[in-house]
């Protein structure tokens, strides 16, 4: 099944299940149920209940299915995960020099 849209809602059962390729920065919100997703290469097995959501952080194979029964799954795109912190220029900067310093009065005693 190809979804071609910024949000869906996926009714999954016990013999159906949803495979994302190229996923990174979908969000996957739980609306009934509980949802098992795992990720191809990750150790993580990720679980759902109703209310729990996910941002799927990889670009591989995501695969999700319902436990117990029935799943209602919403589908979101374009919510891409934060990227790590990053120090601002002028921070990197300034801890550059604060080694610098220290090793230049390492040296000097």
């Amino acid at each position: 099944m190809l979804i071609d849209t910024r949000h869906s809602r996926l009714l999954l059962d016990n013999t159906t299940l949803a495979r994302l390729d190229s996923a990174r920065g979908v969000r996957l919100r739980c609306v009934s149920g509980d949802v098992w997703i795992t990720i191809d290469g990750d150790r993580r097995d990720i679980l759902l209940s109703a209310g729990d959501s996910f941002v799927i952080d990889s670009q591989r194979h995501v695969i999700v299915c319902p436990l117990h029964g029935r799943a209602t799954l919403d589908v979101c795109a374009g919510e891409a995960p934060p990227s790590p912190p990053q120090p601002a220029f002028w921070h990197r900067v300034a801890a550059k020099l604060s080694i610098a310093s220290h090793r230049s009065v390492a040296a000097a005693a």
